[in-house]
């Protein structure tokens, strides 16, 4: 068993203090980060982004199917 110097024992202590004040403040850093008004606009411009490439995906299937139907 090892046994721990003065300046090691001093180390621990200040890494577990560090450790524990971490552990503290994750909870409200998350709760400011998570109710930022950014990730609202995040996902409202990702959904209409969606919409118009649906949009524009049934608008191509259409031209396709036009342009097949004419060849025919």
């Amino acid at each position: 068993m090892t046994v721990l110097r003065h300046g090691d024992l001093r180390t621990v202590i200040a890494f577990v203090g560090l450790n524990t004040f971490l552990c503290l403040s994750v909870s409200p850093v998350y709760d400011f980060v998570c109710d930022l008004p950014y990730w609202e606009r995040r996902r409202e411009r990702r959904r209409q982004e969606r919409e118009a490439a649906a949009a524009l995906g049934r608008s191509t299937q259409r031209k396709v199917a036009t342009q097949e139907e004419s060849g025919n």
